[in-house]
């Protein structure tokens, strides 16, 4: 089983296409549609490292509730 390239190759522009007038109204939309994508990932860039803490935070806190209630067997915790 082969595994994919991690990196697209650029698909080739034919000639005749590179030397075609661009359409103003379609650059317009196309740079307006990345402003707006950049600004949604400059708003979102800090509720996702704050989610990243928290789930850290939560994952030690259920690890410590774990080793709590395993100490709380009648077993005084220990196995086998």
């Amino acid at each position: 089983m082969t595994v994919p390239p991690a990196v697209k190759e650029p698909i080739p522009v034919p000639k005749k296409e590179k030397t075609m007038a661009t359409n103003p109204e379609i650059i317009d939309r196309l740079t307006n549609a990345l402003q707006s994508a950049l600004m949604l990932a400059e708003r979102l860039g800090p509720d996702l490292q704050q989610v990243a803490r928290d789930a850290t935070q939560l994952a030690d806190a259920v690890s410590k509730a774990a080793s709590a209630a395993h100490e709380l067997r009648p077993d005084g915790g220990r196995r086998g």
